[in-house]
């Protein structure tokens, strides 16, 4: 299949190689910088549903306020602080739920997950079927992009069916964050509409070879698959590094939810300003807006760090996410109250 650039390859391998005694070195704590003593621990647990529409599981991780001790948790190479399988906190949280970038994992952006758990949040990471660690041969398909949305849905319905989670969550306050194609599928979510007729149109705009507009032609086809009826439960929305192509002009005109949008500002594989500074252009007006320059602004700047990976500068990369993290939770706390 036809896959340029780094939207497919840094997601799918960042965390594979990652050093398991590091992780635990720096996810094994509370958030470090913290003067105050956290409300809450990251609970943490593991669930699968079906999306019967193509009739495959989605893995769900989530994660959850609790009062119980938090110890080590490993998940694969993955190492950090959790209180695994135990009773939720008593309370009315909010849910947010969360949609990784092609080739990506429930793991991916971890240290966000925990960090808003620690503070009162259910956080729900699902891992699409069609594209994931393990497959992400299908991204050519309109129906792989369709399926998306419907799967956060899914992975929403089932938390608040959860006989222990279900009655915590406040349903007046749920939101989603999404990376790269996530920040795709939480923006349909919410209710844009994305139509694969818009790609031809952002090609001919970009007028260059990217991720989305490969040499022999515009990445994915149309198979005739419906987009998904609006979530309307889902209130506000975070945005991070997303593809932006099947958005027209009019695509978020009955668009309610409340949104910020964060832009890498060396983004080789989405190129400014077809994109996250597009959809600044269509979105409603109140919607936010940042860019991330940080370690030299890649796309992979919004995964979770990773001491194993030489390309990155792993000390900067850290400091923006513990701000990035501190900014989402201040916007969810406004945008949901």
């Amino acid at each position: 299949m036809r896959l340029t650039l780094s939207i497919i390859a840094a997601s799918a391998i960042v965390l594979a190689a990652t050093s398991v005694l590091a992780l635990g070195y720096l996810w094994g704590r509370k958030d470090k910088g913290d003067d105050a003593k956290l409300p809450f621990s990251a609970g943490i647990r593991e669930a699968q549903i079906t999306d019967k529409v193509i009739g495959k599981p989605v893995r769900l991780v989530i994660w959850y306020p609790t009062r119980a001790k938090e110890n080590t948790a490993r998940f694969g190479t993955i190492v950090f602080k959790a209180a695994r399988d135990t009773q939720p906190a008593k309370g009315s949280f909010p849910l947010v739920a969360v949609s990784h970038g092609t080739g990506g994992s429930q793991f991916h952006h971890h240290d966000t997950a925990l960090y808003l758990a620690r503070r009162g949040h259910v956080v729900v990471v699902l891992s699409h079927p069609e594209d994931n660690f393990d497959n992400h041969d299908r991204l050519d398909r309109w129906s792989t992009w369709t399926g998306r949305p419907r799967q956060l849905s899914l992975a929403i319905d089932a938390v608040l069916a959860d006989r222990s989670l279900g009655s915590r969550i406040d349903q007046n306050r749920i939101a989603a964050i999404g990376y790269s194609i996530g920040g795709h599928t939480v923006l349909v979510a919410a209710g844009g509409v994305a139509q694969p007729s818009a790609l031809i149109t952002h090609c001919r705009r970009v007028r260059q070879v990217t991720t989305m507009c490969p040499s022999d032609g515009p990445l994915v086809r149309d198979d005739g698959s419906k987009l998904p009826p609006p979530d309307r439960r889902i209130r506000s929305v975070v945005a991070l590094a997303p593809v932006a192509a099947f958005f027209g002009r009019e695509a978020f005109k009955n668009y309610r939810a409340k949104t910020l949008i964060y832009r890498a500002g060396n983004d080789e594989g989405l190129p400014y300003p077809h994109h996250a500074a597009w959809l600044m252009k269509i979105l409603p007006a109140k919607s936010l807006y940042k860019v991330a320059n940080d370690g030299g602004g890649g796309h992979e700047i919004f995964l979770a760090p990773d001491p194993g990976n030489a390309e990155w500068d792993f000390v900067v990369h850290t400091a923006f996410h513990r701000r990035m993290n501190a900014e989402i939770h201040a916007f969810l706390k406004d945008a949901l109250k």
